[in-house]
């Protein structure tokens, strides 16, 4: 069996796992866990800047603004869930930052990115990762260790694909699609 190394990140809003292994065709995949790199504007947020509604004299927003933050769906107001936006779109850039530079510190072995749904877009939008043998994909993966990674059958046949992708490319074959994007 030929055997390929690999590395894995699994990401959402708040925290990034890395992992490297290896593949074994077909579908044998052999993960270590790497280090994890966590959001730290949540809490810089929640101790460091005034909410909307809590600012100082509390009656400093209009009535409309007040109106919005108490009517807002899911129980968070206008204010509270731009700032959890701009925080996103924060750690979204630093996680492509500390992603990449684990790329570039790792020539030559393909990448798979493992994003939650809600946070791919906003990965996408901040990051640069589509380069040859980089797959980026939308799944929910953090919280699993290691051994659960590799054992899941998607994450495997991902893998897998990608692989095949790149020595289709690297022999001078040419696809008809890319997994790079799903």
């Amino acid at each position: 069996m030929q055997s390929t190394p690999i590395q894995i990140f699994v990401c959402d809003a708040r925290q990034a796992s890395s992992f490297q292994g290896t593949f074994e065709w077909p579908e044998r995949l052999t993960l270590s866990e790497g280090p994890t790199f966590v959001s730290q504007w949540e809490d810089f947020h929640d101790h460091h800047r005034p909410d909307v509604v809590g600012a100082i004299g509390g009656g400093g927003s209009s009535g409309a603004q007040r109106f919005a933050n108490q009517h807002s769906s899911h129980g968070q107001s206008v204010g509270q869930s731009h700032d959890s936006e701009e925080l996103e779109r924060r750690f979204a850039r630093e996680v492509s930052a500390w992603i990449n530079a684990r790329i570039d510190g790792a020539p030559g072995i393909a990448t798979v990115i493992f994003a939650a749904p809600r946070f791919l877009g906003t990965l996408r939008d901040e990051s640069e990762f589509i380069r040859n043998g980089v797959g980026l994909y939308r799944a929910e993966f953090v919280g699993l260790g290691a051994d659960e990674l590799a054992e899941h059958q998607t994450v495997c046949i991902l893998v897998g694909e990608l692989l095949h992708s790149i020595k289709a490319q690297s022999s001078g074959r040419t696809q008809t699609s890319s997994p790079q994007r799903r």
